[in-house]
């Protein structure tokens, strides 16, 4: 099982953040080009772990195109909407880093969930929530594409939910019309947007001995997605033995662990040894499997194999060269996608020692299959229509080492239809009035997949309906403004052959309010800091609809004058508050934190309290200077807490990475609300403490460690 200073520990360790300079954009490398369709996938912390130390995301070893950023969460446990934000760089620096690697033809994806963050579509409330945050989050950022990495509860089936093809499970059913949803929505708007996943082992290949809760939990996701999936990328660690298609059971950490698993995914398997109930085979490009980067640390439960292990394993399943392994495949996959680590940030304590033995790898092996082109070629972009239209779609597709084997057309993300032979084709019929946006997808016969630019068609009322015009007044483009900031947005419309019924106001694809009567505006209220995109969009008395050209703004934290209010003892804090206090600018901490950020222990505020360090975050100085500001903070620890999940009567074990030796160190467990259930100190003899904790009640804990000035906290699952 994943543990949490695992491709897992989700960034709950104690967060400071670090301003830093922007630096010129890295040249495109070249090298790039050599991996063609194949991936060496790197997850990238977003936090600061001792053993693991931040790395700035434009300084990545270059050697991975594609980089996972770790995590997207709740912010809240029953909340699904979900919440990111960069922890030890400003937002600013992030995206700038984001569109750095990008510009080297590497792909940038944002990571949701993990261990420790459950995300749970329980109801059709909680899929809106995500869908829409998500959207906010991956075209603000501008991510490549989403990787579903959901453990623990998330994808626990409900009892008696024993059909992956039709799925009775709430949460699960949820999960997957959300991710259609989303890939759908961006691959309308004409992005190359990827679908990955990094389900554990147990969840897939584990339900073929049995189905049932955890037991193949990922495969009515993996199959209610593999239209639209890039690849998957398996967890081969922290996951012990499993039974193979021989009926063999095969150990974490060996070659033959590779061969066998991975032949499972690319041959199919029966469920629960169920002949009529087979999981179908996925193509070889959507087949790729993880390891752990290093053998300790990165998965303390272990699944490390060596570089020439790992080829060897590569060797057999690519090219059919035998190395006398235990488990036999009588098949080759040439196109075999590639590989993911946990973690870039692991890795470079190796001296990237993953990414350059795999890297070369698979460079050597040239690029696999080449995904098709394709363009529309009708209609003109900025065509228009008379409603109801009838509109003729063409696309041109090619596939330059195979065939292609359909075309499908799509408008704002929903498919019209599909061609499977050239001239690629599709008539549109009863079109009504409104704006629209084209695009093709080529599909090869591998099934690798490509999306058309947009083309953007306009279609009015019959009698000569003219849509609305409308334009953004306020703000200005360019403005600034200091968080937490109240933004008035305000705009003219008109309609030259009718009325304007309503002026809608946009952040990104994120509606924020409306205005059905002139003069049109809205106040956007509790801003935080971050760069902004602002539309208007304007419906006419016939529906027809014209969106203002975009206007873009910047909230920065406050800086060298306090402009946040002085912190004040129980004044209903919550996650994002700043306040300002012992000479700098802090910010609440989000959940479990941001309930902590009100109360006796914090009576003297952020930066002076006895344990402000676990709620707080410092933001920046005022009236003193940063380095005294930052003085103040004590620095983190990394806590590991293995098995995690634990289980419901035995004791855990819980390791800390101390960083120093101290003499005496507290460890306290306690409910999520705050509540002690557990607390003893220890004398360590050395860099880490063993901490024995006794069996609890199935739930969700916090699990703390405080030496001196310094602490840290973890979640701690026990089933």
């Amino acid at each position: 099982m994943n543990t949490t200073s695992t491709k897992h520990h989700k960034g709950l360790f104690r967060l400071v953040a670090v301003v830093c300079l922007l630096g010129m954009l890295l040249p495109a490398l070249p090298a790039q080009a050599q991996l063609g369709n194949r991936v060496v996938v790197g997850y990238f912390h977003n936090w600061n772990n001792a053993s693991a130390p931040y790395i700035r995301l434009r300084d990545v070893n270059s050697k991975y195109n594609v980089i996972n950023i770790a995590f997207a969460v709740p912010v809240a446990p029953g909340d699904m909407t979900m919440h990111f934000e960069p922890i030890q760089q400003s937002k600013t620096e992030f995206i700038a880093d984001i569109r750095a690697l990008q510009a080297q033809g590497r792909r940038v994806q944002i990571s949701i969930g993990g261990a420790d963050a459950p995300v749970e579509l329980h109801t059709a409330a909680d899929r809106t929530k995500f869908v829409n945050s998500m959207k906010t989050i991956i075209t603000e950022y501008g991510f490549d594409g989403y990787d579903i990495d959901l453990e623990g509860t998330s994808v626990i089936l409900n009892p008696g939910d024993t059909d992956f093809k039709n799925p009775t499970t709430p949460k699960i059913s949820n999960l997957v019309a959300a991710s259609r949803e989303l890939v759908t929505y961006f691959r309308g708007q004409g992005k190359n947007f990827w679908l990955t996943s990094a389900p554990e082992t147990q969840y897939v290949q584990g339900g073929y001995g049995f189905y049932g809760t955890a037991f193949g939990g990922y495969l009515p996701v993996l199959h209610g997605l593999r239209d639209l999936l890039t690849f998957v990328h398996v967890q081969y660690y922290n996951t012990g033995s499993q039974v193979a298609l021989d009926e063999k059971i095969y150990n974490q950490g060996t070659a033959d662990f590779i061969v066998a698993m991975t032949d499972m995914l690319l041959k199919g398997f029966p469920v629960g040894r169920n002949t009529a109930n087979v999981f179908p085979a996925l193509r070889e490009d959507q087949v790729a499997f993880g390891l752990p980067a290093t053998g300790t640390g990165a998965a303390p439960a272990g699944g490390y194999v060596a570089p020439a292990q790992v080829h060897q394993a590569l060797n057999y399943l690519i090219k059919g060269i035998s190395y006398g392994s235990a488990y036999v495949t009588n098949r080759t996959y040439p196109n075999l996608r590639g590989i993911m680590t946990w973690s870039v940030n692991w890795d470079k304590t190796q001296g990237d020692a993953f990414a350059n033995n795999h890297y070369a790898y698979f460079s050597s092996l040239g690029g696999g299959n080449n995904a098709p082109t394709v363009s529309l070629t009708s209609p003109a972009n900025g065509a228009t229509f008379t409603a109801p239209a009838t509109v003729s779609l063409a696309a041109n597709a090619s596939d330059g080492d195979g065939s292609v084997a359909k075309v499908a057309f799509f408008q704002n993300g929903a498919l019209l239809g599909e061609d499977t032979s050239a001239p690629y084709t599709f008539t549109w019929s009863n079109v009504g009035a409104g704006s629209y946006t084209l695009t093709a997808v080529a599909t090869d016969n591998q099934g690798a997949t490509t999306t058309s630019s947009s083309v953007t068609i306009t279609a009015t009322i019959s009698g000569g309906n003219t849509p609305p015009v409308v334009s953004l007044t306020s703000p200005a483009n360019g403005a600034t403004f200091t968080a937490p900031a109240s933004v008035t947005l305000a705009a003219n419309a008109s309609d030259a052959n009718g009325t304007v019924s309503k002026v809608e106001f946009f952040q990104g694809s994120t509606k924020l309010g409306e205005d059905t009567s002139s003069p049109y505006s809205y106040t956007w209220t509790g801003v935080t800091a971050g760069t902004y995109s602002i539309t208007a969009r304007a419906t006419d008395n016939q529906n027809a609809t014209t969106t203002s050209s975009a206007v873009s703004i910047t909230v920065s934290n406050p800086t060298g004058g306090c402009n946040a209010p002085q912190y004040v003892e129980n004044n209903g804090y919550v996650a994002g508050s700043q306040v300002q206090n012992a000479g700098g600018v802090y910010q609440c901490r989000e959940w479990p934190y941001s309930g902590w950020c009100n109360g006796a222990a914090w009576a003297y505020g952020p930066g002076t309290g006895t344990y402000w360090q676990d709620a707080w975050v410092f933001v920046s100085a005022c009236g003193a200077s940063t380095a005294a500001v930052q003085a103040r903070v004590a620095e983190a620890e990394s806590v590991a807490v293995y098995p995690n999940p634990g289980v419901t009567g035995r004791t855990a074990t819980v390791t800390f990475g101390l960083g120093t030796s101290p003499s005496i160190a507290t460890v306290e467990v306690k409910t999520l609300d705050g509540v002690g259930v557990y607390s003893r100190q220890y004398t360590p003899t050395g860099t880490t403490l063993d901490a024995e904790i006794p069996a609890l009640p199935a739930g969700l804990y916090l699990i703390r460690l405080q030496h001196g000035a310094k602490s840290t906290t973890q979640r701690y699952l026990v089933k």
